[in-house]
């Protein structure tokens, strides 16, 4: 759902969906490379402090901005 919302240019939709994982399943996203790149795409879009929270909670280092 959050790379679909992505893709459709949905940053704040997105970024509800990849919260709501990280609520149900945190120590799974750690491991998710899908998770991580669909973070780094919002985080590309939409620099701001919930998409840095949001990569915090996954495990997902952000390139330097």
């Amino acid at each position: 759902m959050a790379l679909t919302r992505t893709e459709m240019r949905q940053w704040e939709a997105a970024g509800a969906v990849l919260e709501e994982v990280c609520e149900i399943a945190s120590n799974w996203v750690a491991h998710q490379t899908l998770f991580g790149a669909v973070v780094e795409w919002i985080a590309g879009a939409v620099p701001g402090p919930r998409v840095n929270r949001i990569a915090a909670r996954g495990g997902v280092t952000l390139g330097a901005r």
